[in-house]
């Protein structure tokens, strides 16, 4: 998830809390989330605007994305697996196995309902990831209706 060194004013959580405070917190290595060390692949992942990936040049970069807002996010941990599912799937589909993970988390507010919905969503995530070997590389956190975003990317295996 996106960590500027300048806090962007445009859209602040509810309780004022710096964006990166939230991503430090819940969704980098070794923070409350779970989330675990990147992949030997990653040289610049969570921490920065611009995640850097090592690819392999002879195969392909493939992304699956998927999108749940509203009412779909009241359950985070099913939120979070359908997300997952729903994004693999499309790796799948094209032979790709997942990689690397970025995430957009859009919260209406950051008060406590909220706090316990993303430490739940966190965690969970944290586990599908380690069990499909995948590393959140980034994303971004913005104030607004809820919606949460996943994109997964992957390569296809050499054969």
């Amino acid at each position: 998830m996106s960590k500027s060194r300048q806090v962007s004013q445009a859209a602040p959580l509810a309780d004022d809390r710096p964006e990166f405070a939230l991503i430090e917190t819940w969704f980098a290595p070794g923070g409350r989330g779970g989330f675990q060390a990147g992949r030997h692949d990653v040289a610049l992942g969570i921490g920065d605007d611009a995640a850097l990936v090592r690819t392999d040049p002879e195969t392909p970069l493939v992304t699956g994305v998927a999108t749940r807002h509203g009412s779909e996010m009241i359950e985070p941990e099913r939120c979070a697996e359908h997300l997952f599912d729903e994004a693999r799937g499309a790796l799948e589909l094209r032979g790709a196995e997942a990689r690397w993970l970025t995430l957009a988390l859009t919260l209406p507010a950051l008060d406590a309902g909220w706090r316990q919905w993303v430490e739940r969503f966190s965690r969970s995530l944290s586990v599908i990831a380690a069990r499909h070997r995948a590393t959140l590389i980034g994303g971004d956190t913005t104030s607004g209706a809820c919606c949460v975003t996943l994109s997964l990317h992957g390569q296809i295996p050499p054969r």
